[in-house]
C-alpha cells in the first residue's frame, strides 16, 4: 500500500484554509438568519391563533345579537 501524505503548496494551504473559513463565516450567518426566521413563524402563529379565537368570538356575539332581533 502506498502511505505518502498529501502535499499543497504553501500558499494553495493559506488559500484553501481561508476559503474554508469563509464558508463556516457563511454557513453561520445563515444559521443565525434561520433562527431568526423560525422566531418571526412563531410569532406569525400566535398572532394568527389570536385572530381567529377573535373571529370565532366576533361570530359567537354575531348569532347571540341575531338570535335576540328573531
Amino acid at each position: 500500500m502506498n502511505d505518502q501524505g498529501i502535499f499543497v503548496k504553501l500558499d494553495k494551504h493559506d488559500d484553501i484554509q481561508k476559503v474554508v473559513q469563509e464558508i463556516r463565516q457563511k454557513t453561520q450567518e445563515a444559521r443565525e438568519k434561520l433562527d431568526k426566521i423560525k422566531e418571526l413563524d412563531a410569532q406569525e402563529k400566535v398572532k394568527i391563533e389570536e385572530f381567529e379565537q377573535m373571529a370565532d368570538s366576533v361570530n359567537a356575539n354575531l348569532d347571540k345579537v341575531q338570535s335576540l332581533i328573531k
